[in-house]
């Protein structure tokens, strides 16, 4: 809820999402603490528990005692992280030496242990222990059922599907999407899963407008590709930190040439003037 909210926050849609709690009779935030709040998040987290109390019942579970970290006071202020340099010993994982800027989503950290089959020498980082950035934006409930219905296709077809595929229900309301069918033009494939055994396909900064086009393959998860898979498919290694906003992460993503490509250029051009 805290990644949508400062989603909203950057998207100019906040109140709007605000507008949306007092329908809720019961409110439950599970495992708070669990992850740092920056200090935007924790400040509209606090927003929603203020704005929430008249009008419904508001549930919260934490592992953590008295919610440690935390400054009490008529705010939440500051992350669990910085309080942490503070005043209680470090957390366990190596990513805590990941201090990313102040209101950022970057840093949000993922234990992880498994090896990309693919160079994992140029892709992981034994100091980090895990990944960054693996978050994917909240999604519409209409496109939630189309990302179902794509990755069951493609599981079964073993190819995306294209929008004469879809059913008339799940088709999107856009005024060009029946000359696209008839006419069978490049718009046809605007919901696009990733493959799992084949190469992605370019990805480039609209991904952070769009990401109708980089559907994850699998259909239990049913969601677009996070930042960190498509900096992956752009061959970043897993220790660059992208921060900022989630559409600024993607943008960043997006703008930049294939990385794995620029290091073997560089070592070309290095190895011909030596």
């Amino acid at each position: 809820m805290v990644h949508e909210l400062i989603e909203a926050k950057d998207e100019k849609r906040l109140l709007r999402y605000q507008k949306q709690m007092p329908a809720y009779e019961l409110l439950i935030v599970d495992e708070l603490g669990f992850m740092p709040l920056s200090k935007t998040g924790a400040e509209l987290l606090f927003e929603v528990f203020s704005q929430h109390y008249k009008r419904g019942s508001t549930m919260v579970t934490s592992k953590q005692p008295a919610f440690p970290g935390m400054h009490r006071g008529p705010r939440i202020g500051a992350s669990h992280r910085s309080s942490a340099r503070r005043s209680h010993p470090p957390r366990s994982h190596p990513g805590d030496e990941m201090n990313g800027p102040e209101a950022d989503r970057g840093a949000e950290f993922l234990p992880h242990k498994s090896s990309p089959e693919y160079k994992p020498e140029w892709y992981e980082d034994p100091r980090i222990g895990g990944v960054c950035n693996h978050y994917a934006r909240p999604h519409m409930q209409k496109d939630l059922y189309r990302y179902l219905y794509a990755a069951c296709f493609a599981k079964a077809e073993m190819n995306s599907p294209k929008l004469k595929d879809f059913p008339l229900d799940l088709l999107p309301d856009h005024a060009n999407v029946s000359l696209a069918i008839e006419h069978n033009n490049l718009f046809q494939d605007r919901f696009r899963v990733q493959l799992p055994d084949r190469p992605s396909t370019t990805i480039t900064s609209h991904i952070s407008k769009d990401g109708h086009a980089f559907i994850h393959y699998d259909p239990t998860q049913c969601r677009r590709m996070t930042v960190r898979e498509a900096a992956r498919a752009q061959t970043f290694p897993d220790n660059y930190l992208f921060t900022g906003s989630r559409t600024a992460q993607y943008t960043q993503v997006g703008n930049v040439v294939i990385q794995l490509l620029v290091n073997q250029n560089a070592v070309k051009t290095e190895r011909e003037a030596a």
